[in-house]
C-alpha cells in the first residue's frame, strides 16, 4: 500500500530547462493529512481508479506507454478530487511508478524504489504539465516545505520548516475550471514574475504565518482569489479573525484553504459551508511524506 499527505503549493516559481529532470519549481507548500492511499487491485481491468471511478490522465498514460507495461491496477482513495490542487495526480504517478519498478527484474530497497519511482513520476508530471514541484515535496518533505532547488528528487532540494502545532486547515472546493496545464501554458510569465517576488519575500522570514500571507497575495495577484470573493470570505470569517482564531487563508486552483486554531474547527466548518461548494474537512500538517506500507487489503 502507498500513502502520502496531500501537497498544496501556496506560491511557486516555474523553472524550465531542456531536461525534465532539472525542470521544476522553487516555492513553498504544505503537506496535509489525512493521507491519500493506494493499493494494488489485481482483479481490475482499470489501470487506476480514484474512489471507485476509473481515470485516465496524461502522466499515467505516459508512464504506462514509456515503460511498456499493461498490468498496472491501482485503487486510490482520496478525500480531495483529482485536479483540485492537492497533488492527487502526483501521488498517483508515484504509486504507478512504484508498481512499474516492482514489476521489473531489478531488486530495490524501499528507499531506492521510492527514489527511482519519484524520478519517473516527476518526469511524467513535468512532460504532462500537471505539476512541477509536487513529487519532490511529497517524497522529501513534511509539514511546511520550501523548495530551494528545482528538479526531481536526487537533483532538486527541499527544506522542511518547523511550525506551530496548534493550527489545522479547513478545506473547501470552489468553482475554478483552470487546470495546472492551462495555468502553465497561459500564465507562465505572470506566475514566474509574481512567484519570484513572493518567494524572495518568504526567504526573509520563512515561517508559516509568512507563507499564509504571501500565498493569499500570490493567489490574489494571479486572479485565483477575486476581490469580491476575498471580501466575502473575510466578512464571513470576521468574528474568528477578531478573536485571533484565523491565521490566514488562500486559494489554490479549486481549493480554499483556511488555517485556524483547533478549538474553532466546528464553527469554522459550519461557516465555510456557506462560502464554498463543498467542504472537504479539517486537515493537519503531516509529519512525514510518501511511504510504502504493508498492504493489508
Amino acid at each position: 500500500m502507498y500513502s502520502s499527505p496531500y501537497h498544496i503549493s501556496g506560491f511557486w516559481v516555474p523553472v524550465k530547462s531542456d531536461n525534465p529532470m532539472t525542470t521544476g519549481s522553487l516555492g513553498v507548500g504544505i503537506l496535509l493529512e489525512p493521507f491519500i492511499v493506494a493499493h494494488n487491485n489485481n482483479n481490475s481491468s482499470c489501470s487506476v481508479s480514484i474512489n471507485g471511478t476509473c481515470v485516465s490522465i496524461d502522466p499515467i498514460k505516459f508512464l504506462i506507454t514509456e515503460n511498456k507495461v499493461n498490468n498496472i491496477s491501482l485503487s486510490v482513495k482520496s478525500t480531495m478530487p483529482l485536479g483540485a490542487g492537492g497533488a492527487v495526480s502526483a501521488f498517483t504517478s508515484l504509486a504507478v511508478a512504484c508498481e512499474i519498478l516492482k514489476s521489473s527484474n531489478i531488486t530495490f530497497t524501499t528507499n531506492e524504489l521510492i527514489l527511482e519511482a519519484s524520478k519517473l513520476a516527476h518526469k511524467a508530471e513535468v512532460l504532462s504539465m500537471t505539476g512541477l514541484g509536487d513529487v519532490i515535496a511529497m517524497v522529501t518533505g513534511k509539514g511546511l516545505v520550501l523548495r530551494t532547488r528545482p528538479g526531481a528528487p536526487g537533483i532538486g532540494e527541499t527544506i522542511s520548516i518547523g511550525t506551530r502545532d496548534d493550527l489545522v486547515f479547513t478545506l473547501g472546493l470552489i468553482k475554478n475550471n483552470l487546470t495546472t496545464q492551462q495555468m502553465l501554458i497561459s500564465m507562465w510569465d505572470k506566475i514566474n514574475n509574481i512567484g519570484r517576488q513572493v518567494y524572495n519575500e518568504f526567504l526573509k522570514n520563512p515561517e508559516l504565518e509568512t507563507f499564509l500571507s504571501l500565498s493569499r497575495m500570490f493567489s490574489r495577484k494571479l486572479g485565483l482569489l477575486e476581490e469580491k470573493f476575498e471580501a466575502n470570505i473575510s466578512g464571513r470569517l470576521k468574528r474568528f479573525i477578531a478573536r485571533g482564531s484565523i491565521a490566514g487563508f488562500f486559494v489554490k486552483k479549486s481549493l480554499l484553504i483556511i488555517a485556524h486554531d483547533r478549538n474553532s474547527s466546528e464553527e469554522i466548518l459550519q461557516t465555510t459551508a456557506n462560502i464554498v461548494d463543498k467542504v472537504l474537512g479539517v486537515y493537519k500538517l503531516a509529519d512525514r511524506g510518501f511511504k510504502i506500507e504493508l498492504d493489508t487489503t
